[in-house]
């Protein structure tokens, strides 16, 4: 279903028309925008399917390997609070500007997050009221020779409960972070995105 799925999406992109202002389009042909679609289509897949993703992890793993560890955990047990925080680290990648960055972020983010859980505990623990728990982590979304998919999630739990998630996907290939900015020559995908999400629930509103 998942495959059928982004197949219809990738039709239904090639069939949107291509602004004039998009250079690269011009310069490179319809291939290499097909190309472009595909990963994105990839990613989104990825991302969002965990049986996607499952598949993708039978291709043989060909070069170096990269790994994903838990480089830090921040815990807190106490009768009205609770926090277990893991911080992922990558390992492997011969980009290490790359690698360092992803890493300082994962460290940093998670840090003050710590350090929030722990300014709220103190408050609250001063009004002797309240209880608080924070769960944070990661998870690998899909590992194969071409592709590294990094899922991190934050379940906060007080008053009301939030949940956060967030996604990092490196090509290990080119050994740079796919995102939608890096896929194009400049702004222009986001109205012709926009357009599709919008006819796509349009769609789905009437079936």
């Amino acid at each position: 279903m998942q495959y059928r799925r982004l197949n219809q999406l990738k039709k239904e992109y090639l069939r949107i028309p291509i602004p004039q202002g998009l250079d690269f389009i011009k310069k490179t042909g319809v291939a290499v925008a097909s190309a472009a679609i595909f990963v994105v289509l990839l990613t989104a897949g990825v991302n969002s399917s965990p049986v996607f993703a499952a598949a993708l992890t039978k291709v043989p793993v060909i070069g170096g390997i990269v790994r994903v560890l838990t480089f830090r955990e921040y815990t807190v047990n106490e009768d009205r609070f609770n926090a277990d925080i893991k911080v992922p680290s990558i390992h492997g990648l011969e980009n290490k500007a790359l690698e360092n960055s992803l890493n300082e972020k994962y460290l940093a983010e998670n840090k003050k997050l710590y350090e929030e859980f722990k300014v709220e505990m103190e408050n609250m623990q001063k009004n002797g009221q309240g209880n608080s728990a924070v769960d944070s982590g990661y998870m690998i979304k899909t590992d194969t020779n071409k592709i590294l998919s990094i899922g991190r999630y934050t379940v906060i739990t007080n008053a009301s409960g939030v949940e956060k998630l967030k996604y990092d996907t490196i090509d290990k290939e080119n050994e740079i972070l796919i995102t939608l900015p890096s896929l194009f020559k400049d702004n222009s995908y986001v109205e012709i995105i926009s357009e599709n999400i919008k006819l796509q629930s349009c769609r789905n509103d009437s079936d």
